[in-house]
This record gives structure tokens, C-alpha cells and sequence, in this order.
């Protein structure tokens, strides 16, 4: 398929989809089309936002038209490839038929696939959020300034260092693991006994 041809039909198809359309430009007859995928929600400042997309790949290849959908990683912002999520139409029908192909055929599948890991990404981003508070929470007891996190912006703990002891807090969600070194039997003894409960 010329590459004119390809623009052509998948402006087209984006147009009746609802989709907005970004082109490879190295003469790849490639193309991605996004729009927002749900409504506006509260980020963590409590602005409403629309951050999750469709993002939809079609790539003209043996005469048949590939479409594959994307979807966000929890873990890092970056998008991998729904590979569940795919089908192929020919680049013989018309954008019409494509579209309705992919109304039938791969949105219904690749929309509750997207609806799965969107809620996925939230329930990671309250865990981390979660966490970043009890490492707050836990570093202003102990007057510690100075918290790392794991170069992704996610508090995990610090570094105790005091006249009294030396050691380390980490923070996984919920669950933090203390280590102490350089304490008294009498140190240990009271926060033994202050975990006795």
C-alpha cells in the first residue's frame, strides 16, 4: 500500500473512530492512534486529569493491516504491548469496514484489558503513596531529613544514625523492616517490649 493511501485511510478511520492519528515519518506505514480512554479522575493534588489513553497501533504489512493495542506499566509510566489484544483486517477494505471491524472485533477486548491494568496502575500508585507516607511518618519520629528513594521518585526508607543506634528503616507498601545495630540489651529490651503490645 502506498504510503499516501495508508495516511488516507487511517486519517479516515481515525476521523470515525474519534481518534486523534500520530504517523511514523520514516516511510513506515505505521501509525498510533490515541485518545483519552477514561473520564477524568483525581490525581494524587486532587486535580482532575485525563491521563490514560488508548493508544492504538496500525501497521500496514503482506497486505493486511495489523492493529494492537497499548497499555501503561504501573511501574514506570513507560506502555507495553497488549499482545492478547490484536487483529488483522485487509488493506483492500475501506476505512468504513475497518473501523467497524475494530468496533466488533478489538475495542470490546482491548478496552476491558485497558480497564483491568488502569485500575492496576491506581492500585499501585495508592500503595505508593501509602508508603511514601508511613516512611514520612516514621522519618519525622526519628528527626531523619535525609530519605531515599528508588530513582523513580518512591520513598523506601532511610539511615539511622544517632548517639543512640545505627540502622536502617525500609518501607514496602504497608510493611517496614527496621534493623538496629549498636544498641544496649536495655535498648532492645524496650522496643521488645514496646512490640509485646
Amino acid at each position: 500500500m502506498a504510503h499516501a493511501e495508508f495516511e488516507r485511510k487511517v486519517n479516515e478511520i481515525a476521523r470515525i473512530t474519534g481518534h486523534s492519528v500520530e504517523f511514523n515519518r520514516s516511510g513506515v506505514n505505521h501509525a498510533v492512534l490515541n485518545a483519552p480512554f477514561t473520564d477524568s479522575w483525581k490525581n494524587r493534588e486532587g486535580r482532575k486529569e485525563d491521563r490514560f489513553y488508548e493508544s492504538v497501533s496500525i501497521r500496514s504489512e503482506n497486505g493486511r493491516l495489523n492493529i494492537y493495542g497499548w497499555c501503561p506499566n504501573a511501574k514506570d509510566g513507560s506502555r507495553f504491548r497488549c499482545e492478547e489484544n490484536k487483529i488483522t483486517v485487509s488493506q483492500e477494505k475501506t476505512a468504513q469496514q475497518i473501523a467497524k471491524d475494530m468496533a466488533r472485533r478489538f475495542f470490546p477486548a482491548y478496552r476491558q484489558t485497558l480497564n483491568e491494568v488502569v485500575e492496576q496502575v491506581k492500585e499501585y500508585e495508592v500503595f505508593m503513596d501509602n508508603q511514601a507516607s508511613c516512611v514520612k511518618a516514621l522519618a519525622g519520629v526519628c528527626g531523619v531529613k535525609d530519605i531515599r528513594d528508588d530513582g523513580r521518585g518512591n520513598l523506601t526508607g532511610f539511615y539511622l544514625y544517632n548517639s543512640l543506634a545505627r540502622g536502617e528503616v525500609k518501607v514496602s507498601g504497608g510493611s517496614v523492616t527496621i534493623e538496629l545495630r549498636g544498641i544496649t540489651g536495655d535498648q532492645a529490651k524496650a522496643v521488645l517490649e514496646a512490640l509485646k503490645g
